[in-house]
């Protein structure tokens, strides 16, 4: 699940390992850990080997890893804690620092890792469906600001909630390959639509 190549080294991937659920019994299997380096020909390798997710309760302090990706240089793996925000690790040294703590649900950076864009509060809309409204935001690390790109994205009325999961519809978002653009999900209009806002207005 969420495998990635490298940007610069194509015989080095990022695996998230994720929870899954045993098609026979039906028992729910927890993760061991949850990002791995790959190089090819050698054994996996944990980012973090004394993280184990059972060890973390998120409603009682913990910090699960999640939605990790590669940063523009191959340097860093970027990824999310759920109670922290967003985070980058480099991948030799293992240095891990807190860049963006806003950013507590999926975020995504430019190809130079000058911006971090995100949603925020992501989770608890999906729980609460028509409570709390989910937020977009670009973080100029250069600058040392943020904006909210959206600042009220509502959930869907329409949908009951039983049938929402299917559509994930947080609003994931993600530059382009080029960095010229983000692109997300929204429900600002009663149904699921892709957003695309040009990055030269924020630079």
């Amino acid at each position: 699940n969420h495998s990635q190549f490298s940007r610069v080294d194509s015989d080095l991937i990022l695996l998230a390992e994720d929870w899954t659920r045993d098609p026979m019994s039906g028992e729910y299997l927890h993760i061991d850990n949850r990002m791995w380096l790959i190089r090819r020909g050698q054994p996996a390798e944990a980012i973090f080997p004394e993280y184990r997710a059972e060890n973390y309760i998120v409603n009682e302090g913990g910090d699960f890893h999640l939605h990790e990706w590669w940063g523009g240089s191959g340097e860093h793996v970027w990824y999310v804690g759920f109670n922290t925000g967003t985070h980058r690790v480099n991948i030799r040294t293992r240095e891990d620092e807190v860049i963006f703590a806003e950013g507590n649900c999926h975020s995504h950076t430019s190809p130079d890792e000058r911006f971090v864009v995100a949603d925020c509060d992501a989770y608890t809309f999906q729980q609460t469906h028509s409570g709390r409204p989910c937020r977009v935001m670009l973080y100029d690390r250069q600058r040392d600001t943020s904006v909210n790109i959206v600042s009220n994205d509502p959930a869907i009325e329409s949908l009951p909630w039983g049938e929402a999961p299917r559509y994930h519809f947080d609003p994931h978002p993600q530059f382009t390959y080029d960095g010229k653009y983000i692109l997300y999900t929204t429900g600002v209009r009663g149904k699921f639509q892709l957003a695309i806002i040009p990055m030269e207005q924020w630079v």
